[in-house]
């Protein structure tokens, strides 16, 4: 089950930001998975350039989501 939380008012902007944010990530990271699979469809090969911005893109989501939980306080 998943817990809900609680968004503190004074911090709800930050929140929605990181929510947007986090929207924005995972766009880059579905438009570079396409890719790879285009690339890997067409030559059988993974570019080592896309690899690493889907790495890097992951990275960037766990610290996103990991933000919210300074903008939330858990519900009981």
């Amino acid at each position: 089950m998943l817990k809900a939380l609680v968004i503190l008012p004074e911090r709800a902007a930050e929140a929605v930001a990181a929510a947007e944010r986090l929207v924005e990530l995972s766009s880059e990271q579905l438009a570079v998975s396409q890719e790879i699979v285009k690339g890997l469809d067409l030559t059988g090969e993974l570019p080592h350039a896309l690899l690493k911005r889907l790495v890097r893109g992951q990275s960037e989501i766990r610290k996103v989501r990991a933000s919210f939980k300074g903008f939330a306080t858990p519900s009981n």
